[in-house]
């Protein structure tokens, strides 16, 4: 029963990497989308490094596991973990 043990690590190791993927993903997203918004080259540049940062102190603050704000949600606590 060692191996359920361990088989259960790799997939939590994975989980997490892919989730840590799936938000550097959408940084870069956001990033790009506002380096490439069709305005003046001050709002491009505004939005290609503003909507990230503000995206990544958001899911800090308040949607990361070990955030300092937890969120109410019906039926229980948010604690992110699906």
């Amino acid at each position: 029963m060692a191996w359920l043990g361990r088989k259960y690590f790799m997939l939590n190791v994975i989980n997490l990497t892919l989730r840590f993927l799936l938000e550097l993903m959408i940084l870069f997203s956001l990033g790009y989308w506002g380096f490439h918004f069709d305005s003046e080259i001050i709002i491009q540049i505004v939005l290609g490094i503003g909507l990230p940062l503000i995206t990544a102190i958001i899911w800090g603050k308040i949607i990361s596991p070990k955030a300092t704000i937890k969120l109410q949600i019906i039926g229980g606590r948010y604690d992110g973990y699906a």
